[in-house]
């Protein structure tokens, strides 16, 4: 009949990524959400501030399938940061190396 509406749907924010196998971590709700110092004690002493779990990364047979620039890997944020300008601006970085074919470029002849 068509009633009750879709069987295979599941409101779970994070049960997918645990289904396909995700790394995951947790942290408390305030700090994912960016709550300040004030208001992190308040949620604390009403109990309202659960752990979150997010997803960190995707691994396979212990090969790093999808690596997002944060720990675990990377040691620190810092770390993370430096490795994303060195991939855009470092030596070989897709900024830096030069254009293939690009529209409007001379040829060599």
């Amino acid at each position: 009949m068509g009633l009750g509406g879709f069987p295979n749907f599941a409101n779970h924010e994070f049960g997918w990524f645990n289904a396909l196998g995700f790394r995951m971590a947790q942290m408390p709700a305030s700090r994912y959400l960016g709550a300040g110092k004030l208001v992190a004690a308040a949620m604390n002493l009403l109990k309202r501030n659960p752990s979150v779990p997010y997803p960190t990364g995707l691994e396979c047979n212990g090969e790093v399938v999808l690596k997002p620039f944060c720990p675990p890997y990377f040691r620190s944020m810092t770390e993370a940061v430096r490795a994303v300008a060195d991939i855009k601006f470092g030596p070989g970085g897709v900024f830096r190396a030069a254009p293939q074919g690009a529209p409007g470029q001379r040829g060599t002849t």
